[in-house]
């Protein structure tokens, strides 16, 4: 089908030629291998006569925000990929520019989307290890955030809480590389954002993996601020997943979910020597090993098994 489509749309003027061919190609999941090198092969293709070729003057259909948007995506596709420095200034400057022509949109959704792309570049830029670490955060996330404004809760629910947790990961790792204690908090804010949205009725795979990173996120912030309850907080978020990873049918799943709630006990304990947190720790570690002993997974054995000694040292010490 895409190649019949691919064949047929010479028709079209040039610039909608290389749009449509773009976005066909765009579109071919990365689940696709038997379709991965056509898919770069035409998305090379496509940023090639974008490259060379120049819109004649302001009225031209190129200087269309949509388009520009359109053609943006294009490069953000082929750059998820192979994102050079070249490719990103290209794309950057191809949602600039429809930034530029604002005013011709008048739909908030399409402004929010143009944002949202833009701050999904520097994203990409992030993970690619492009380098000017501080500059790539700070504008994905100010791009995330002015795009919420426009794909608000009310009208575009699942946009929002979709970014929403994109932002939650962004200032998590801005935490960790920055050790800012306020990113954490942050990072913690857009979690529950998500989890109003994602609920465990309509997406429980969806909530479950957002309880989970709110389980960990609040331990950590537990830890480092000494909070027992912000520490609960993390145990609740832990169990949360639970009732999705339940023992009868995910036995291992929620096993490790068993030592993180431990960990969080032991950690309690060991802030404010307190005895209680110690005993929930070890029935914790206790139940997670069962589990382990019984599918022979001596390698979680062990470290569950060094996990209860480190308890037992502090409970006595």
């Amino acid at each position: 089908m895409i190649l019949y489509l691919t064949n047929v749309i010479n028709f079209f003027p040039e610039v909608l030629e290389n749009l449509i061919t773009g976005m066909l190609a765009a579109a071919i999941s990365e689940q696709r291998i038997d379709l991965k090198h056509l898919k770069q092969k035409l998305l090379k293709s496509v940023i090639h006569k974008f490259s060379v070729g120049k819109p004649s003057n302001s009225e031209d259909i190129m200087f269309s925000p949509c388009v520009m948007n359109a053609a943006g995506l294009i490069y953000l596709s082929y750059a998820q990929r192979d994102l050079t420095q070249k490719t990103f200034d290209t794309t950057k400057e191809l949602f600039n520019n429809a930034l530029t022509y604002k005013n011709q949109i008048t739909q908030n959704i399409h402004l929010g989307c143009i944002y949202k792309n833009l701050a999904q570049l520097y994203e990409t830029a992030l993970k690619l290890d492009l380098g000017q670490y501080w500059l790539l955060f700070k504008e994905a996330i100010t791009n995330y955030r002015t795009a919420q404004k426009y794909l608000d809760h009310y009208n575009c629910p699942y946009d929002f809480a979709l970014i929403s947790f994109k932002l939650s990961q962004l200032y998590f790792r801005y935490w960790k590389f920055s050790n800012d204690i306020q990113a954490l908090r942050d990072a913690v804010f857009f979690l529950r954002e998500a989890e109003k949205t994602y609920t465990q009725i309509s997406f429980p795979e969806l909530w479950s993996k957002i309880e989970g990173y709110l389980g960990f996120y609040l331990s950590l912030l537990g830890l480092f601020s000494k909070s027992d309850d912000i520490s609960m907080l993390a145990i609740q978020s832990y169990k949360n997943k639970q009732q999705v990873y339940r023992r009868e049918l995910y036995p291992i799943m929620w096993a490790k979910i068993q030592e993180n709630i431990a960990n969080v006990y032991y950690n309690i304990g060991k802030n404010n020597n307190d005895k209680n947190a110690f005993s929930e720790a070890m029935d914790y570690y206790q139940s997670a090993l069962k589990v382990y002993e019984n599918k022979k997974m001596q390698n979680e054995i062990i470290i569950v098994n060094n996990s209860i000694d480190k308890v037992m040292k502090a409970w006595r010490g």
